[in-house]
């Protein structure tokens, strides 16, 4: 025999599921819209650094001239060691990887690939496109430079393009983009809805045919 669950105002939803509560700053960082100045900032300054990165290397030829001469010396330095005789590379699977990319000569086609994506990154982030996608780009980006032993400024750009995935809603364009994405997210859900509202409907016409001895057991 099962037993009920008991339904606690906040805690569970109508099924019984328990619902963590967030603490209170979540929401308010996350979803209220008076945040949304603080995510505009954010965003237009991770857009300006990914222009910015992706412009020096549109000038330069070792990025550009289709012999990939930049990104196969960060390569080869990277598959080297450090002074101290370790390798610069924490994760063997990462160094087979980019030993594989070099063997490969893949430089000539990925230099251009890492330039177009950090432009299309700083762009999109820049008009408020895509933001989540953008800064999901971006944030790879991010995390295959850390993975070569590169810091800089990626941890910093890592942390706040999380933030900004998190935070997309308060992100985007809000006058054209959001109620655009509100309905998208709507008729995504309307599957959902729709099956939901069949399921009753033939539950209905079911006990309507059907006399109480046959359901009494089910």
């Amino acid at each position: 025999m099962l037993t009920p669950i008991k339904v606690v105002d906040g805690l569970t939803d109508e099924r019984g599921h328990v619902l963590l509560q967030d603490p209170p700053f979540v929401p308010l960082l996350f979803s209220h819209a008076a945040a949304a100045w603080l995510w505009l900032g954010v965003r237009l300054w991770l857009g300006y650094q990914w222009l910015t990165a992706a412009s020096h290397k549109l000038t330069d030829p070792a990025w550009m001239d289709g012999s990939g001469a930049a990104i196969r010396t960060y390569w080869t330095s990277a598959l080297g060691t450090t002074p101290a005789g370790q390798p610069v590379i924490t994760y063997d699977w990462y160094r087979a990887f980019l030993q594989m990319l070099v063997d490969n000569h893949a430089e000539t086609w990925f230099s251009k690939l890492i330039v177009g994506g950090e432009l299309t990154v700083g762009v999109a982030e820049l008009l408020g496109a895509g933001v989540a996608i953008a800064a999901s780009g971006g944030l790879a980006m991010n995390f295959a430079y850390m993975l070569a032993g590169s810091a800089s400024s990626n941890p910093i750009l890592a942390l706040l393009e999380i933030g900004l995935i998190l935070a997309w809603k308060n992100a985007v364009l809000r006058a054209r983009l959001l109620p655009a994405a509100q309905v998208w997210t709507a008729l995504a859900g309307g599957g959902y809805c729709r099956s939901r509202l069949i399921t009753r409907r033939l539950s209905g016409r079911l006990a309507t045919q059907a006399g109480p001895s046959d359901w009494q057991y089910r």
